[in-house]
This record gives structure tokens, C-alpha cells and sequence, in this order.
């Protein structure tokens, strides 16, 4: 009996890893597609000086970029480390 609980342990902890790798190794795809996303759609909206001499463009998209980006980079190490451990 103590044996039979204790395999049914280990595949329980194993199927919570699976999906823990996959999670972050997901989290990863998404976040550096934002951060894609973000650049590209900031280059594509672009700047523009209006009358009064004020400069126009959407410099929110860079920081959310950039975290979004970073974001990627720590979900892509975590699901490395995920991996190397089994």
C-alpha cells in the first residue's frame, strides 16, 4: 500500500512539472510576441511635430515593450531550469 501511494505521489508531481514547464515555457512566447508587437506598432503609428512644436507618438508602447520583453527573458530561463531538472 505505502508503495502504491508513493508512486501515485510522484506521477501527481511530475504532471504538476509538465504543466509547469509548459506554462512558463507559454508565458515566454507570449510576452516576447508583445514586446514584438509593441516595437513594431510603435514604428508603425510613428512621430510627427505638431503646430505648436510638440512632438506626437506613442511613447507608452516602449517601456510596455521593454517589460513585456523582460518578462519573456524570465519565463524562458525559468522553463530552461524547468528542463534541465528532469
Amino acid at each position: 500500500m505505502p508503495l502504491k501511494k508513493h508512486l501515485e505521489q510522484r506521477r501527481k508531481l511530475r504532471l504538476e512539472n509538465n504543466i509547469l514547464k509548459r506554462l512558463s515555457r507559454n508565458l515566454a512566447y507570449l510576452f516576447i510576441s508583445l514586446a514584438i508587437i509593441f516595437m513594431l506598432t510603435f514604428n508603425l503609428i510613428g512621430s510627427e511635430v505638431d503646430e505648436n512644436g510638440t512632438l506626437q507618438e506613442p511613447f507608452f508602447l516602449i517601456p510596455f515593450s521593454y517589460l513585456s520583453f523582460a518578462l519573456g527573458i524570465i519565463f524562458a530561463i525559468i522553463s530552461v531550469i524547468k528542463k534541465k531538472k528532469n
